[in-house]
């Protein structure tokens, strides 16, 4: 990404730094709890030649810039954080691209406002009964206990551990790069306000927002398609088969060879999946 494309604006309860390059039918792409906008650096990469690509820092363990600690960060409260930075931005129907938590946020936020995108693209995520998987249950207890996100911070720090099945290691089929790990876990560490956003966020990630969401889906009239890793082992085949079964007018296609983050593991046919998705509804528009 290049850094000369990387900007900031300022929301109701903290600063938000995103990419912003190239130009066209605007495309904004959502993170999940543990990583950040660098997550989508090679999927940015292919497509910013023919699209405008937004991808925000959103108040989560791999941002660099905390929240005040005022601020809501239960799911409802980053999902009304999402639409307020859209609605800054300005963007005219723009097709969001959603991966892991930032996808149960994007069903959250949608719920509530069907107007907020033109287009839905989710690769594998958060939803219904899955918020979080089964496995990052604990996570959710360990808020609770004093000191818990320091120990964390003391054991993630050999990238070892962060390739752990515990941490980072179930999410991608294939060894996450260092730079990857680095960008997406360092700022957790250094940061001890950050740290204490990404226990109040802990707290409350509960599936209950995520099945609430699911009964509005159907509001949601445009376009979806779930770029969907069969492969995952957290969010499986099946779970996006019933995510997409909740809209209107959604679709299903399989990306290969993949984990979770389908942006690290397989980012051309990711790219591809948006080119074909975004290309073919604003040509329909523009018919």
């Amino acid at each position: 990404m290049n850094p000369h494309n990387i900007k900031e604006i300022a929301l109701k309860d903290g600063t938000v730094r995103y990419y912003d390059g190239g130009r066209g039918r605007p495309l904004v792409f959502v993170h999940g709890l543990f990583t950040n906008m660098y997550l989508w650096r090679k999927v940015v990469a292919g497509l910013e030649g023919q699209f405008r690509c937004i991808a925000p820092a959103l108040p989560f363990a791999g941002r660099e810039l905390p929240f005040r600690k005022a601020a809501d960060l239960r799911p409802p409260g980053l999902a009304a954080i999402l639409r307020e930075f859209l609605k800054r931005m300005d963007l005219k129907d723009p097709i969001i691209i959603a991966n892991d938590t930032g996808g149960a946020l994007t069903q959250i936020m949608i719920a509530e406002d069907p107007d907020a995108a033109g287009g839905l693209v989710f690769t594998n995520c958060d939803a219904l009964e899955v918020f979080p998987p089964a496995i990052f249950v604990y996570l959710r207890w360990m808020a609770y206990l004093p000191g818990s996100m320091w120990l964390m911070s003391l054991l993630m720090r050999p990238r070892i551990m962060r390739r752990s099945p515990l941490a980072l290691g179930l999410l991608s089929k294939r060894r996450l790069p260092d730079d990857a790990l680095d960008a997406y876990v360092n700022p957790f560490l250094r940061n001890r306000a950050i740290r204490e956003n990404t226990r109040e966020i802990l707290k409350d990630v509960r599936c209950r927002y995520t099945l609430a969401a699911a009964k509005r889906l159907s509001r949601f009239r445009g376009p979806v398609r779930l770029a969907w890793a069969r492969e995952d082992r957290l969010f499986p085949w099946s779970l996006g088969e019933r995510l997409a079964g909740l809209f209107a007018n959604a679709e299903m296609s399989e990306i290969k060879d993949s984990g979770c983050f389908s942006p690290e593991d397989q980012p051309e046919a990711v790219v591809r999946e948006i080119r074909e998705f975004a290309g073919k509804q604003t040509a329909a528009k523009a018919g």
